[in-house]
This record gives C-alpha cells, structure tokens and sequence, in this order.
C-alpha cells in the first residue's frame, strides 16, 4: 500500500509541475506583447498631450472664473454699494449677473470685513477664505486668485471694487473634470516610472512567476499527500484485516468513518466477514450437534438395553425374599426403593437421549398460539404463571405439538429459577409484528449470570443439579426448524425474558 500512496503523490507531483514549461510560455509572452503594446511612443505622446490638454483646461477654467469676477466688480451696483449711496442684495446679484451652479459671492470691505454673502446652492460647503490669503500679489489693481491651501476642488478669484473694497468669487470645479484629470496625471506619471522599470520588469518576471508557482506547487504536493493518505488508509485497512481474518480471527472488523465508496468497501467487507462468521458458527453447532445425537444415540442404546434386566432382578430378589427377618426386610425394601428411582432417573436420561437424537419432522398446519398457551396455562392453573394474548396474533403455519415442547421446556426452565429464588412469577406473552409473531417467556426469577448465558443453549450444558441440559438445546433447535430465532436477557436476582421470533406464514 505504500506504493500505491507513493504513487499517488508522484502522480500529483507531476501533474502540478508538468503545465509548468507552457504556462511560463504562454504568460511571457501575454506579458511581452502587453510591454510592446503599452510602452510605445504613441501612448506615451497621447499620455503627454491628454496631461496637457488637462492643465489648458483647468486653466481655463480659471482664467473664466478670474473673467467673470472682474466683469462683476465693474457693476455699477457695485461702485454704489461700496461707496454707500445704495443696498444690495447679494442673492439677487448673483442671480442676475452669475449664470453658474456652485458659486458663492462675498463682498469685502478693504480692510478684509466681511460686507454681504451670497452662495448656490446654500447646502454647499465652501472652503475657508484666510485674511492673509485675501491680500493682492501687488497694488495694481487686477484681478487675482486667492491662495486656497492647495484645495483643487475649488477656485477662487477676487477683484477690486468700486476702490472701497473688493469681491471673492469661488466656484466649485466638475467633480468629474478633477476625478478624469487626476487619472490622467496618475496615468503618466505611472507609464513614466514603468518605461524607467521596463528593463527590470522583465528580468524580475522570471522570478515573481516562479514565486507565485512555487507556493502553488507545494500546496498541491500538500494536498497531495493528505488525500493520498486518506484514499490508501482503507485499503491499508482493508489488507491488514485480510491478513487477520486468514488467519483465523473472524472478530476482526475494520472500522468506517467516511461515507464515500471507500468507506462502503469498508462497511461491506465487515458484513461478509459477519456473514462468514455466522457461517462458520452455524456450522460448527450443526457438527457438534450431529456429534452430540450421535453421542446421544449411542449412550441410549447402551443405558436402555441393561435397564429392564436391572429391573428384573431386583423385582426377583423382593419376590424370592421370604420374609424371615424384619429388619432384612426393611433394609431391602429401601434398597429397592432407591434402585427405583435410579431406575426411574437413568430412564429420564433415556428418553431425553431418545427425543434429542431423533427430533420427529415438523407437521406443519395452520394454528393459533395463544390456543396453544392458552391450552399450557390450564396446566399450569395453580403456579405462578400468567399469559398475556395478542389478539392481533394471526393463525400461520407452525408445528403444535413441538410448540407445545417449546413452552413446556422454558416453563419449567422458569419454574424452577422462580423456587430457587424463593418465589416470583413467570409469564407467557404473545405479540404480533409485521410478517411475524413474537412469543415472550419472562420469569421474575434468579436470573442467570452473564459467563452462563453465552452456554445455556449448548447440549451439554446445564444449572441443574439433575437432566442433561438438552432441553434448551432442543428449542433452539425446533425454533430454527421452524425458521426462526431466539433471544435471551438475563440480569442475575431481577428474571431472564426468552424471546422467540417466529415467521407468520400461512400454511399453503
């Protein structure tokens, strides 16, 4: 599997670094051709006269705004105003005399008081006018603008009137003229630097180019190697527990923790293997199974066969005893009487030998359970048994008599977990599902401890002091003749529940 990673990353590896040769190509040249089409003589002239075009414009706009300030302050209006022989209304002026938008008009006394104002729009703020920034550049009397602290957005222009006083005119400039001015100035000082940096531009291109591509390339073989690591640590998964499960170990799982298909591999390997496991066990209990009728079979043949002779000598030496001594008599009588029940024990471990090495073929019919507990639990009328019927549990296709054998068994099973404890109930329940019946034995008895349940099924295993321990064996096996299972909980001093699960099919 190392391969395989390594693989996946010199696959990345070269796919990252292969575009490598025709990308520089293809980008050197893009980036040739836009020098060859930016530095010429002809942008750089058409960049020369747009920069001056703009400087002419703007300084005619200047000069307009200079031009109507002086025709302003030539205004009779004006020289009446100054010289105070009548009112003006500066609003009203500059309405009629001053056709511009995002102006404002302000009337001086010469020592710099302030003596009207008038703007449009009122909203508009203007720039601050400082007295030192009021003061002429000489005493000829022509008009001049007044310093503005480098404000470009606006320009002022101030003129002598009526020799009293004087004007300030200030108009906003175009927002667009300043915003297309600025760009082109931006534009020519930039293609000026970059003409002076052309040389360097191209000779440090290699370099930029591959310090951009480098930190790529590595964030690729990054990426590479995370991704090869995550798509091989399944299948690196995958064969360690291939190797495991060879060798023997069938509760070995791998564990999923994606949801694509290499997670799936994952999850449908553990089920084959839970698959084969449950193959393997159920072969394994249908060996010993057959194993143990074989054994059955035999130790019943060989237990029957001497028990009727036994019998029959003992009954002949109670016969043949005349009856002299009281005492003999006696002592022989108890010496029969447990022969007896020896008898009567290794015939019960006969007939459980018998029944479990030739189980009789299901004679499957259509029947109700609840009749069949409902029949049980007449026998059992004075213990403690209680059954509980669904009345939804439908009649379907099962074997009576050997259902009979079923209850009978864990009944007693429970009864005797019950005594042992020293007294509880057990119950009998029936319940329907969807295409099955469920038929639940719970005993509020001793329970049985968690190392003992693993084994209660097995045939040669028993809590018993007397019996064989086959008869769980035996319903387990009648219960998967009929196609179903059965299920055991147990907790020890609280009662085990045994749940049968039975397919509801109607008999055909």
């Amino acid at each position: 599997m190392k391969s395989i990673r390594a693989k996946l990353i010199l696959s990345i590896l070269v796919i990252t670094l292969l575009p490598v040769a025709p990308l520089y190509f293809v980008v050197k040249t893009v980036f040739e051709h836009s020098l060859e089409v930016g530095f010429n003589s002809d942008v750089e002239l058409a960049l020369e006269n747009a920069t001056v075009l703009s400087s002419r414009l703007f300084a005619q706009y200047r000069q307009q705004v200079l031009d109507r300030a002086a025709t302003l302050a030539q205004q009779r209006e004006l020289h009446d105003f100054f010289s105070g022989r009548r009112r003006v209304d500066p609003d009203a002026f500059l309405r009629r005399y001053v056709a511009m938008d995002s102006v404002r008009l302000v009337l001086y006394h010469r020592d710099g008081t302030v003596l009207a104002l008038a703007q449009r729009p009122q909203t508009l703020k203007f720039p601050q006018l400082y007295q030192s920034a009021l003061q002429p550049p000489d005493s000829s009397g022509a008009p001049w603008f007044p310093d503005l602290n480098g404000e470009r957005r606006f320009i002022a222009a101030a003129a002598p009137a009526g020799g009293q006083g004087f004007l300030v005119l200030v108009k906003k400039v175009d927002a667009q003229f300043l915003k297309k001015s600025r760009q082109i100035v931006e534009v020519n000082q930039m293609f000026k630097t970059l003409t002076v940096l052309e040389e360097d531009l191209r000779r440090s291109f290699l370099l930029v180019f591959f310090l951009i591509y480098l930190p790529i390339a590595l964030l690729a073989l990054l990426l590479g190697f995370i991704f090869s690591r995550r798509i091989s640590a399944p299948l690196v998964a995958l064969t360690e527990a291939t190797r495991t499960i060879a060798s023997g170990n069938l509760d070995y799982r791998i564990e999923s923790v994606s949801d694509d298909e290499l997670g799936e591999l994952a999850r449908s390997f553990n089920t084959m293997v839970e698959r084969v496991q449950e193959k393997q066990q159920q072969v394994i209990a249908l060996e010993k199974m057959a194993v143990w009728r074989e054994m059955a079979r035999i130790l019943a043949h060989e237990i029957k066969n001497p028990l009727t002779p036994i019998q029959l000598t003992v009954q002949q030496l109670r016969d043949k005893y005349p009856g002299g001594d009281a005492e003999y008599g006696r002592l022989l009588d108890e010496c029969m009487e447990i022969i007896t029940d020896e008898l009567a024990s290794l015939q019960k471990l006969v007939r459980e030998f018998s029944d479990f090495a030739r189980m009789p073929q299901l004679q499957k019919s259509s029947a109700s359970l609840n009749d069949v507990l409902a029949d049980l639990c007449k026998l059992y009328s004075d213990q403690h048994v209680r059954c509980e019927y669904d009345p939804a549990v439908p009649a379907f296709a099962f074997d009576a008599e050997q259902m009979r054998r079923v209850v009978i068994n864990l009944v007693e099973n429970s009864l005797h977990s019950i005594a042992e404890k020293g007294g509880g109930e057990v119950i009998l329940r029936t319940q329907a599902m969807d295409h099955e019946v469920v038929l639940i034995c719970e005993d509020t008895g001793a329970g049985i401890a968690a190392e003992t349940l693993q084994r209660i099924f097995e045939p040669d295993f028993s809590t018993k002091k007397t019996g064989m321990g086959l008869g769980l064996a035996i319903v387990r096996r009648i219960i998967e003749e009929h196609g179903g299972r059965i299920e055991v909980q147990s907790t020890p001093g609280t009662g085990t529940r045994f749940t049968i699960i039975l397919p509801a099919e109607e008999q055909a």
